[in-house]
């Protein structure tokens, strides 16, 4: 019996194409050889199962690796650019108790804690007793904020000129804004074909400080000039968070490049998409504002995006009493619901170097006058007592009002950054693979082998079990007859 599971392990030993055993039960090896062939194979063996172990742990984890490309082309999408004057209530366009009331809502819309809730109910009953139920807030930022047309002394596109056609109006948490480049059906994108500041955007912009109103020029926002945003043209602007300063009697350049982002979903990510109620194209701050909407419609029992499921749209009433003082607390609420607006796989963004200079007053002076008529204006606003300076000069002017904002990509790439599986099924078996080949030098040929020993033993040993014993009672009697 023993030299039958002697000869049996020999024979595997001498045919199997795993390293090392063959060595082990050499007929005419030493015996100290041998015990060290064993204990090789052994720790071979220990060290080939316990990095295949790993490897699968490893993959477990679900690993991702991020990878970095460059595409170039001859063109590239121009992105959209939103504008906005940083005082959006001209002190000439309405009384001033309307802009002071006005501006209070417009702050409380988008910072939470900006005024008591006294001060908020009475600037609600200032409208709603002045222009009645009907009252459209709305359409009164439109009409009581900034005109583009007053704004924009010159516009130019790839050393082309341009105009307040090329802009849409848009209202967002600084009153009026205008978008150039939106994608609209009737504004077709527009495509950059060669870098450099000459050929992307350049505007010359008055900002009209003369028209400010004093006593809404706050001491958290004393900027004189253009905020200004810079976004995919699908996707709605975000002031709020990404927006970018450029100051009156100033240069300021943007130079732009495009980065396409795609993220994996779960389980190997964390991005995610969620259809949207009024946005075709899924982003992050698109589902802030429509979760931002959905939750302020849920607290009054109306809607601000149109109605949808039971709900109405809301009357000036329930927008100015209601909504406009929870509008900052339900979207912090939006921004910390991450289960809501997950991270989305595919974004594009405009990383930029922007650089400023001062502008040269004293020409810009002589030249100014084919924009505008700078004597006019100042011979106005002298007569009005907006300003009391009576040497107040064109220089004055062109520096308390004038800015030059040129935006441009400074190469025609777009860098890729994607996130990829770092491990898979075949990865997963080339990695056990090779520990297996580098350790015990066995393949998937060595494991059919093992796997035909151990059934060869097994059905040996069950055929043993199974046969009659030659000293058993019924043989015995035989003999005995």
């Amino acid at each position: 019996m023993t030299e039958e599971k002697i000869s049996s392990e020999k024979e595997f030993a001498g045919t199997t194409s795993c390293h090392g055993v063959s060595h082990i039960y050499q007929h005419k090896a030493r015996t100290l050889p041998r015990m060290i062939w064993l204990i090789i194979t052994i720790a071979a063996t220990s060290v080939c199962i316990s990095q295949c172990i790993i490897i699968i742990y490893e993959a477990s984890l679900l690993p991702t690796r991020i990878t970095f490309s460059d595409t170039s082309a001859v063109s590239a999408i121009f992105p959209s650019i939103t504008i906005c004057n940083t005082d959006n209530s001209p002190r000439d366009v309405a009384p001033a108790d309307d802009l002071r009331y006005m501006a209070m809502l417009l702050n409380t819309q988008s910072r939470e804690n900006a005024y008591s809730s006294s001060q908020i109910a009475e600037a609600a009953r200032y409208f709603l007793n002045k222009y009645g139920d009907t009252f459209d807030y709305e359409n009164y930022i439109r009409t009581s904020s900034v005109k583009l047309k007053d704004m924009l002394l010159s516009c130019r596109w790839m050393n082309r000129p341009c105009n307040i056609s090329d802009f849409t109006s848009i209202i967002t948490d600084y009153g009026n804004c205008y978008t150039f480049n939106p994608g609209t059906n009737d504004l077709p994108l527009k495509n950059q074909t060669v870098p450099g500041d000459q050929y992307g955007l350049r505007l010359i912009l008055n900002i009209e400080q003369y028209r400010y109103y004093p006593k809404l020029v706050y001491a958290d926002r004393p900027d004189a000039g253009i905020r200004f945003t810079i976004h995919y043209h699908r996707e709605p602007p975000n002031l709020l968070a990404k927006s970018i300063m450029a100051p009156a009697g100033s240069h300021t350049y943007v130079a732009i490049t495009k980065t396409h982002q795609k993220r994996l979903e779960k389980p190997w990510g964390e991005c995610g998409v969620r259809k949207l109620l009024y946005h075709k194209f899924y982003s992050h701050t698109a589902c802030i504002d429509e979760m931002t909407a959905i939750f302020a419609t849920d607290h009054c029992n109306c809607s601000i995006i149109g109605p949808f499921d039971s709900f109405k749209e809301c009357d000036s009433i329930q927008f100015l009493t209601c909504i406009v003082p929870i509008l900052a607390k339900v979207r912090i609420h939006a921004y910390r619901s991450v289960a809501f607006c997950p991270l989305p796989c595919e974004t594009y963004s405009y990383p930029s170097v922007i650089s400023y200079g001062k502008l040269a007053t004293i020409p810009i002076s002589d030249v100014i006058s084919e924009y505008i008529n700078a004597s006019a204006i100042i011979d106005r606003i002298q007569t009005l007592g907006w300003i009391d300076d009576p040497n107040y000069s064109i220089s004055d002017f062109v520096k308390d009002n004038i800015l030059y904002l040129d935006i441009y990509y400074s190469d025609l790439q777009t860098n890729v950054i994607e996130q990829q599986r770092a491990t898979g099924f075949a990865e997963v078996l080339s990695n056990i693979g090779g520990q297996m080949g580098l350790f015990i030098g066995a393949s998937v040929i060595t494991i059919a082998e093992i796997l035909q020993y151990l059934l060869k033993k097994l059905y040996n040993g069950s055929t043993r079990v199974s046969r009659p014993s030659h000293n058993s009672p019924e043989k015995t009697r035989t003999t005995q007859i």
